[in-house]
């Protein structure tokens, strides 16, 4: 049984500790995370059809009223050029769609998953040029192998937050992050005892796609990432959402859902967006909100 499971249906609202009002007005960096973004096969007909302006329409909190914007973006950003892998699903988005995206606010992407390399390591280099091109940061992978594991750090004041990402499923590219559980587990030890007050944010694609729950696995695992200095775990890959659970000091969110994908069916129809607001070595608050998944015209 999950311990200190909160519902993530409906708006809730969690504060890490009891807020004065003195509190509420400690300096703070904000975010928004989201699920998986996959701007091809249906969203693509949208996007060509309708433009971007709709798959932004009516999402429950305004991107542009936090510092940082966060999404899984499940696909491959490069030229069509560049052939797809051979796999069943293989998803590749419009270069010239990121900077719409980051319009609209997103302005980190996860990268570290198993749809990344669908146009193969030349696709996901490109992916990774493209992003920067755009005045957007990626996370979970890099050009240079030797850093592909470093996080994305921000520093605003006294305030020092490091986002790390990566996948647990299979990836065959060494410019991605895809480390087992238990490197991870001893590069965030390592990490936190050597910035002591950084508040860790963890990316992790993993579970099981349809699962409304867990394996046990996770969550011990999650458990031990927490236990390892991880502050909030938020995952993806199962396209659904799953439960939140707030363990010791640490909230993790296994599984966002989809964000903008082209499945209309319950339960991928619905996605989880989560707000937090980052103080000097903690999070203020944060809270979550569920919604309706844009999906353009279903599959």
């Amino acid at each position: 049984m999950l311990m200190g499971y909160i519902s993530c249906f409906g708006k809730i609202l969690f504060l890490s500790c009891l807020l004065s009002s003195c509190r509420e007005q400690e300096p703070s960096v904000t975010f928004v995370f989201t699920g998986d973004l996959m701007p091809d096969r249906g969203i693509r007909t949208a996007i060509g059809q309708k433009g971007m302006e709709p798959l932004f329409r009516n999402l429950p909190y305004d991107l542009h009223g936090v510092d940082y914007t966060v999404a899984n973006l499940e696909c491959a950003v490069c030229d069509s050029g560049i052939q797809k892998v051979n796999k069943r699903f293989a998803f590749r988005a419009n270069p010239d769609w990121l900077p719409d995206f980051g319009k609209h606010g997103i302005n980190i992407v996860s990268v570290a998953n198993n749809h990344s390399g669908d146009c193969g390591e030349s696709g996901l280099l490109q992916t990774l040029a493209y992003v920067r091109r755009a005045d957007m940061y990626a996370v979970g992978a890099n050009a240079n192998p030797e850093w592909v594991g470093a996080p994305l750090v921000i520093s605003r004041g006294k305030i020092r937050i490091a986002l790390f990402s990566s996948s647990l499923l299979k990836a065959d590219s060494r410019y991605m992050c895809h480390v087992p559980v238990a490197a991870l587990i001893k590069r965030i030890h390592t990490y936190k005892e050597g910035h002591p007050g950084t508040v860790i944010l963890l990316l992790l694609h993993w579970g099981v796609e349809g699962k409304s729950k867990p394996e046990s696995g996770q969550v011990q695992d999650a458990h031990n990432l927490i236990d390892a200095g991880v502050d909030v775990l938020l995952g993806t890959h199962p396209h659904v959402v799953q439960p939140v659970e707030h363990y010791k000091n640490g909230l993790i969110f296994y599984s966002l859902g989809n964000f903008i994908f082209d499945n209309n069916r319950p339960p991928e129809d619905r996605g989880l967006m989560v707000r937090l607001a980052i103080g000097q070595g903690h999070v203020v608050a944060m809270d979550t909100v569920s919604f309706h998944v844009f999906s353009g015209y279903g599959r």
